[in-house]
């Protein structure tokens, strides 16, 4: 908006200077970071896509769904946290978001997967998700810890490089903090209600595919 303000402004007292003098705008970095931005919610979008299609195709589309919901949740609970860590939108945050989005929701695809092996074991969707979640709880939680200590040590990077640098631990470490109480709390919650499936009515050529799919 500022370097919107700014073009529109020189726009409005170019005609008003004397002959020979012009305004120009030097180092927009307003252009670098919208096209940062685009960069981040284009990634987020296409994983969030790619995520759905391929759970969708080997597992059902409602794990589908909540699991690449994870995404968005992770992203606003970091975003929400920003303003308390001192950590504005800039370059470097939106290279953090970009960074995390590879794995913010490698968690939920696995504790959503054992999930669904459960529920199909014994059809109970509230028991599949207990024991499911609970099965894999902490190979899951120390995996996603183990990235955070592999971040953590970049807020303590000291001088110039370490104001800078101290950005990508703030924004990553919230996003995969959020994703892990998505998927171990939340998701397995949301699973706990699905039924088994059924192969009759309008949805039953798309189920009857889906299996074949995932049985091959």
């Amino acid at each position: 908006e500022i370097g919107a303000a700014v073009s529109e402004y020189i726009e409005r007292a170019q005609p008003a200077l004397p002959e020979g003098i012009s305004l120009t705008v030097w180092q927009d970095s307003a252009e670098i970071l919208k096209a940062r931005l685009s960069l981040m919610l284009r990634n987020g979008l296409t994983g969030f896509v790619l995520v759905f299609i391929l759970l969708a195709l080997f597992l059902e589309l409602r794990i589908a769904f909540w699991v690449s919901i994870g995404i968005p949740i992770s992203f606003l609970g970091a975003l929400m946290l920003m303003p308390f860590l001192d950590v504005s939108i800039n370059v470097m945050s939106l290279f953090a978001f970009i960074l995390v989005l590879g794995i913010v929701v490698d968690d939920a695809i696995i504790i959503g997967e054992n999930i669904y092996r459960h529920q199909e074991e014994h059809g109970d969707g509230l028991r599949g998700s207990i024991e499911g979640g609970q099965e894999i709880a902490k190979p899951v939680i120390f995996a996603v810890l183990t990235s955070v200590a592999a971040f953590a040590p970049l807020m303590f990077v000291p001088g110039i490089m370490g104001k800078i640098f101290r950005v990508i631990p703030l924004i990553v470490i919230p996003c995969l903090l959020f994703s892990l109480i998505e998927s171990m709390l939340i998701l397995p919650s949301h699973l706990s209600h699905m039924e088994p499936q059924k192969f009759d009515g309008p949805m039953g050529k798309l189920l009857r595919a889906q299996q074949t799919i995932a049985d091959s």
